[in-house]
């Protein structure tokens, strides 16, 4: 058997010629890594007991693409993240964006999920360039209230709580 194109850490496929073989240039393995290598390299995923696919793919500008359901045969696709076994994010196929877990509302473009038992859930806006500011919205984790913090100054600028009471600067409870 001749192995064409000098094989050490290539894929072998065949030639379609008898007892010839050739070494894919374009995709190698070493025995830790795979590497695909041509002008905008694609794994394409392709599920054949209903003929949905995936992609991954790049470009000549170092831009990922990720693909769900590309040709749309099935019309509700997914991207889903995983980390540690626990779904952490999840975009669906109208483009809204579910972080913290699987709930993702039709009527939201981005939801926050979360318990709030031990941390308060919400988002925080960073500017970093001078004058650095940094602020936030959160649901408080112990009274259920909807804050805005400001994290520069350490300290709450707006509070309504349970009862839709809407408090300013507030100095305690």
């Amino acid at each position: 058997v001749t192995i064409n194109n000098n094989a050490d850490n290539r894929i072998i496929t065949g030639s379609g010629t008898a007892a010839t073989l050739n070494g894919e240039a374009g995709f190698t393995f070493d025995g830790s890594g795979m590497q695909l290598s041509t002008a905008n390299p694609f794994i394409h995923l392709k599920d054949t007991t209903n003929n949905t696919d995936a992609y991954i793919q790049t470009d000549n500008a170092g831009s990922i693409f990720l693909k769900a359901d590309d040709n749309n045969e099935t019309g509700a696709s997914k991207i889903v993240f995983q980390i540690d076994g626990t779904e952490s994010a999840r975009i669906n196929s109208s483009g809204h964006l579910s972080l913290g877990g699987s709930n993702v509302t039709d009527v939201n473009m981005i939801t926050i999920n979360g318990t709030g038992q031990t941390q308060n859930i919400g988002i925080v806006l960073n500017k970093t360039n001078s004058p650095a500011r940094a602020y936030g919205v959160n649901i408080h984790n112990g009274t259920g209230d909807f804050i805005f913090f400001d994290y520069t100054a350490n300290t709450e600028r707006l509070r309504i709580n349970s009862n839709g009471h809407m408090i300013l600067s507030p100095g305690g409870y």
